[in-house]
């Protein structure tokens, strides 16, 4: 299966869009995918590619502060405002890709490794039109998460605990076990601990969940994770 990947502006957002050569991507589910910190989308594309080549319609938009001319400074301290943006814009981008026929959005998917899973997560808590989620070495705690995590400095850690309190999983557990979600974490983990997936898996509790710990994994995804996630996609988001 041949695939195509067009760089492109979605709702004002750079984006790539990835989907398979057939002229069909408007009748295939679409997955939003979304990077890493202090990343960008180009580094993340062997994921969108992998998606596509399974069938899906695949859109990874560019994070805020995340362009090739913005601050790297202001950039390394925003982790959390970067994340609430993406989490308040997903609508509107959404809403552009039906515009657009990118994709088939009554059967819409998530995927995101880091800080791009945290962006599932939150997403998941928020909006029900997503049909199924795959976050990796994320958290969605995020009144616990932000004090540890790039913690935000100043004033600045008031905003964010107010500004990201409507997609914080917290209380929100059984919203998340309606529908498909997929976590993988690895146990080595240094930046993300383990522990808040570990919490979400014992608060959801259901088998619309599958949650993978790697007992020698860090901070980094591995093939064996990525495979286990497209797995999770064709029974959840089948083509």
């Amino acid at each position: 299966m041949d695939i195509v990947i067009s760089d492109r502006l979605i709702a004002n957002t750079p984006a790539l869009w990835f989907r398979p050569a057939d002229g069909n991507a408007s009748r295939r589910p679409l997955i939003v995918l979304f990077h890493r910190f202090m990343a960008s989308r180009e580094l993340d594309a062997n994921l969108g590619y992998m998606l596509a080549k399974a069938g899906y319609s695949v859109v990874c938009p560019q994070a805020a502060l995340h362009g090739v001319k913005d601050d790297a400074t202001r950039r390394a301290a925003s982790f959390w405002p970067i994340l609430q943006h993406t989490l308040d814009e997903l609508p509107v981008l959404i809403a552009a890709c039906q515009q657009d026929n990118l994709g088939d959005i009554s059967r819409l998917g998530l995927l995101g490794t880091s800080m791009g899973g945290f962006a599932v997560l939150g997403a998941m808590a928020r909006y029900p039109a997503i049909q199924a989620g795959a976050a990796y070495m994320a958290s969605g705690y995020f009144t616990d998460a932000i004090p540890a995590i790039h913690p935000p400095s100043g004033n600045m850690s008031a905003d964010c605990l107010c500004g990201l309190a409507p997609y914080d999983v917290a209380g929100k557990e059984a919203i998340l076990a309606q529908r498909p979600l997929f976590l993988w974490h690895g146990e080595q983990d240094t930046i993300v601990d383990v522990q808040y997936t570990e919490r979400l898996r014992e608060a959801i509790n259901s088998d619309s969940l599958t949650c993978i710990i790697d007992p020698h994994a860090g901070h980094k995804i591995t093939q064996s994770s990525v495979e286990e996630g497209l797995l999770f996609f064709r029974q959840s988001l089948p083509v």
